[in-house]
């Protein structure tokens, strides 16, 4: 697990019986940068052994934040004349975060149950984002991670009236 990644991630640490208040202080230190090499390493065994044994639950951004993204997200894709992706780049973009293909492992940050990353600048619906040409993953894992170009040849654009 790449734990680097669960900085920008709403995590939940109810669960947490054992200097609670202590670990959520370390975790605001941590994501902001604050702890040293040593201590950093020894809160990141700690995340990761805390989120296998499910007392730190990784959660997604909440309703209000998800609509505000994807308001956003559709203000962009309408700028941008709502050019669709074509099949083979959903594919890869979305091998990227369910894990198949050149990457085994899936995303940290993706939620097989209901097919949303859970990162807080998205909480997307992975299938309509991975289809709009003109989007990008938060952490920049897709192909072509800068939104792609049609110019440059990196993605093949599918012009249409249909949102997918």
């Amino acid at each position: 697990m790449d734990v680097k990644k669960l900085r920008d991630v709403d995590l939940d640490l109810s669960g947490v019986r054992v200097d609670r208040e202590r670990k959520i202080e370390r975790l605001n230190f941590w994501r902001h940068g604050k702890l040293g090499p040593n201590a950093e390493a020894s809160f990141e065994a700690w995340l990761v052994e805390a989120i296998a044994r499910e007392r730190v639950i990784v959660r997604g951004p909440g309703f209000g934040r998800r609509v505000v993204n994807f308001v956003s997200a559709a203000r962009k894709h309408v700028r941008a004349k709502r050019p669709q992706a074509s099949p083979a780049v959903i594919a890869a973009r979305l091998d990227v975060c369910r894990g198949s293909g050149d990457t085994p492992e899936p995303c940290e940050l993706y939620n097989s149950d209901n097919g949303r990353c859970r990162h807080k600048k998205c909480g997307c619906n992975l299938r309509r984002k991975a289809a709009w040409l003109d989007q990008s993953c938060p952490i920049k894992l897709w192909p072509g991670d800068d939104g792609g170009s049609a110019e440059n040849g990196e993605i093949e654009p599918i012009r249409g009236d249909s949102v997918v």
